[in-house]
């Protein structure tokens, strides 16, 4: 069983369809996902390999991750224009 942000995805569904059970993936992104991910979208989310399902969990897959952005704060922007 595969799970994404706190949702069990559906053993017997499409990964394609699997992936609209997470709130804000609909039918586009999670193809758009998988396209960039390589995999095949009528594979069943039973049938996908650890390294497809992101692997062993905590940190889910290197694809996908983002750079860290830290927000500054206006006292932190404004210290920086005076330097």
């Amino acid at each position: 069983m595969i799970r994404i942000a706190g949702i069990n995805l559906p053993d017997e569904k499409r990964i394609e369809i699997a992936l609209t059970y997470v709130f804000g993936i609909g039918p586009s992104t999670s193809r758009k996902l998988l396209k960039l991910l390589e995999i095949d979208m009528t594979t069943r989310t039973k049938d996908l390999s650890a390294e497809d399902a992101g692997g062993g969990g905590g940190g889910g897959n290197r694809k996908l991750s983002r750079k860290s952005t830290s927000k500054r704060t206006s006292s932190e922007r404004s210290a920086n224009k005076d330097q």
